[in-house]
């Protein structure tokens, strides 16, 4: 049998700080057997930030009633989950549902399976995303025109004589 790529305390580490990576989460839900992976019998009772959990559908139906409340679809009391397809070398192989909370828009929950026939193993992740991190890009463009802004403010406030100075000029008698 081949050894996985990482240590399993790898995975508990990278569980806590981040969301896991496609192909992380198909190590973890093809190799649970021989890494001995306990399956949870019942669903957690609000699970904090960082929690992972690894339910056999067949035994544990109902995995997703963890005690949080997530948003749901308009007038219906069905949770509302974004479903796309993982993929690990170019082919898709791990179908994930991601669930918002109803009250705390920073808290969100993972749940991932594998995309093969028959493979009755979910693995569940929550985690706590700080605003930084949901939009990255927002705030790297938002923290550009920023410091621009700031770059032009204290531009209109420095005198002659400094630029003079920062341009090499011996003549700080132009008048604007």
């Amino acid at each position: 049998m081949a050894a996985l790529p990482r240590p399993l305390s790898h995975y508990a580490a990278a569980a806590a700080s981040r969301w896991l990576l496609p192909e992380e989460i198909l190590d973890l839900l093809t190799h649970a057997g021989r890494l001995s992976l306990q399956t949870s019998g019942a669903a957690p009772d609000r699970p904090p930030s960082g929690a992972c959990y690894l339910f056999d559908r067949r035994v544990c139906r109902r995995f997703r009633a963890d005690g949080h409340g997530w948003t749901s679809r308009g007038d219906s009391n069905r949770v509302r989950e974004d479903h796309v397809r993982l993929r690990v070398d170019g082919t898709p192989r791990v179908a994930a549902a991601h669930a918002h909370h109803a009250d705390d828009p920073q808290f969100h929950r993972r749940t991932y399976q594998l995309i093969d026939e028959g493979a009755p193993l979910s693995l569940v992740h929550y985690r706590r995303v700080l605003p930084r991190e949901a939009g990255a890009r927002v705030v790297r463009r938002r923290e550009a025109e920023r410091q621009s802004a700031l770059l032009q403010s204290s531009a209109m406030d420095t005198d002659l004589s400094t630029w003079a100075a920062v341009f090499g000029e011996d003549d700080t008698s132009h008048e604007l």
